[in-house]
């Protein structure tokens, strides 16, 4: 027997409790009325405009708790705030939801922005944007929906953060994978601190020296522009006698940089490499390699403008479109 539009309302109510054991301020904004005379009350709600221009219309109409909807932030000639959150099984795209309010409140509303709002550990998240109307000021509706429900807790993810997030969980994914620890401590100190930034920049993974693996390892990192400029750079991490990481730049070219072979054998260390079609090698005591000499193929032009990216570095570490790419496999 088919259950009637009431019965299923209280099994779903019934499983926002069970399943994803929302608590009461948070499944107000996923329940489903389960009589006539709320159904009637939420209909009222969602039509309703408050009379004080200065007060938003808000409205958080979500579907499944187990995955975020779509909101849009909005304001009508009036200058009044609008902030609605539709399931996006009903309303699949941002200019869905921009559509129905227009409709439905017969004003012809201003789209400032959109994003999506997600349940999180009894609380509502608003991040992301909208591929019709970009990003919304997510500190503003924090705001908005924070006055909206006081007894909520409402956090705002902007973009930037996001792409903080994002960019040190690549980091950290890449960390997990390195297993020596002198390679692991040589990437992390390249990738923080050492490594000359231009904003598409690459990543190869440390690789362990031979006859010194759990002590030396090297890496490259490469440098680019993403248009006219790169250069890669070859690191070379080594434990000294108090157990600290000493991070030394060994070459720096302005073609690709190809690791051929590396080794100590008789207290030497050795490291063949090809840059420009050119096969390269470099070759040092053990013990001294604190006098080794970096190789460098650049000619005057490109170490003054390679000056002019060491002394903006703050530009690229601070950009949240400046770009890490981690952990590609020596070559």
């Amino acid at each position: 027997m088919e259950k009637t539009p009431k019965q299923s309302n209280i099994e779903h109510n019934k499983n926002l409790k069970e399943k994803f054991s929302l608590n009461e301020k948070i499944e107000q904004f996923y329940s489903k009325p389960e009589s006539d005379e709320e159904l009637v009350h939420r209909v009222g709600i969602i039509k309703d405009i408050p009379e004080n221009i200065d007060t938003p219309k808000v409205l958080l109409k979500l579907g499944d708790p187990s995955r975020p909807d779509k909101f849009v932030h909005m304001k009508d000639e009036d200058q009044r705030d609008y902030i609605i959150a539709l399931p996006i099984e009903k309303r699949a795209f941002h200019r869905d939801i921009a559509n129905f309010c227009r409709k439905l409140y017969g004003k012809d509303l201003k789209i400032l922005g959109g994003g999506w709002i997600k349940n999180e550990e009894g609380k509502l998240v608003v991040y992301g944007q909208s591929q019709d109307f970009g990003e919304a000021d997510k500190e503003t509706v924090r705001n908005i929906l924070s006055q909206a429900f006081p007894d909520v807790k409402i956090e705002s993810v902007s973009l930037a953060q996001e792409s903080i997030s994002k960019k040190q969980e690549e980091y950290m994914k890449t960390l997990e994978k390195i297993d020596n620890e002198v390679s692991k401590d040589l990437y992390a100190d390249v990738v923080q601190r050492k490594a000359i930034r231009m904003g598409y920049d690459m990543t190869l993974l440390p690789t362990p020296i031979q006859g010194a693996e759990e002590n030396m390892s090297y890496m490259i990192y490469r440098s680019e522009n993403g248009t006219s400029f790169g250069i890669d750079t070859l690191y070379l991490g080594y434990k000294d006698k108090d157990n600290s990481l000493n991070t030394k730049e060994i070459a720096q070219t302005r073609w690709n940089l190809h690791v051929a072979n590396s080794k100590i054998e008789n207290g030497i260390l050795t490291i063949e490499f090809q840059t420009d079609g050119q096969n390269m090698t470099i070759s040092q005591p053990v013990n001294s390699l604190e006098n080794l000499q970096p190789f460098s193929n650049l000619n005057d032009t490109e170490k003054i403008i390679l000056d002019m990216y060491k002394n903006n570095q703050f530009v690229y570490q601070e950009n949240d479109n400046s770009k890490v790419f981690h952990g590609s496999v020596n070559s």
